[in-house]
């Protein structure tokens, strides 16, 4: 028991350092853009009956509300919940007006052409920017993965230089917060 409480002590500690070194801001320094990627949020699992792991038990697996691989309302929910913190947090530092949508050139939402990213980077900017025309691009051809998020390419390969949003960020120079909502990257 003394270890267990010893351990959590020492980890708290550490945790709370990392936190309040995280927030200090060095003298002379001002943020002045954000970069955001992620993931998208909840989503139907991709198995249904014919696949592997349904067959792999007896029991019926749950139901869900949405066809497999798309975005749930619960994820529709929780990004919202999202853009909404993140707001707070973009007014709190000064990067956009609080209560006034943010000049037409200072976001840019860009994501992946699947459904669920789209729809993530749908939500998030529903909760981030409510009552704000703050369109989310994407490529056209929906359910095609898009070079831009593409692990297989690199941005010196032909097919990333080829992309027209890569092109338009690297050539923009605009203060902007840029969102690419992602299905999957690595290196």
């Amino acid at each position: 028991m003394k270890k267990s409480l010893l351990v959590v002590a020492v980890a708290g500690a550490i945790l709370l350092s990392s936190a309040v070194q995280a927030q200090t801001t060095p003298e002379g320094y001002q943020l002045q853009q954000v970069l955001m990627m992620s993931r998208h949020n909840l989503r139907a699992p991709l198995a249904n009956n014919g696949s592997v792991l349904a067959q792999s038990t007896p029991n019926a697996w749950p139901t869900w509300d949405v066809p497999g691989g798309q975005l749930t309302t619960k994820g529709g929910v929780l990004e919202v919940y999202m853009g909404h913190y993140t707001r707070e947090w973009l007014v709190a530092q000064g990067l956009i007006p609080s209560g006034e949508c943010p000049a037409p050139d200072s976001v840019y939402a860009y994501a992946n052409s699947l459904q669920r990213t789209v729809a993530t980077a749908q939500f998030f900017i529903t909760g981030a920017f409510p009552g704000c025309d703050i369109p989310v691009h994407h490529q056209e051809k929906m359910g095609a993965m898009d070079p831009t998020f593409n692990p297989v390419i690199t941005d010196d390969s032909a097919a990333f230089q080829a992309n027209r949003p890569y092109r338009r960020w690297k050539k923009r120079g605009v203060r902007c917060i840029l969102m690419r909502v992602i299905n999957c990257l690595s290196r």
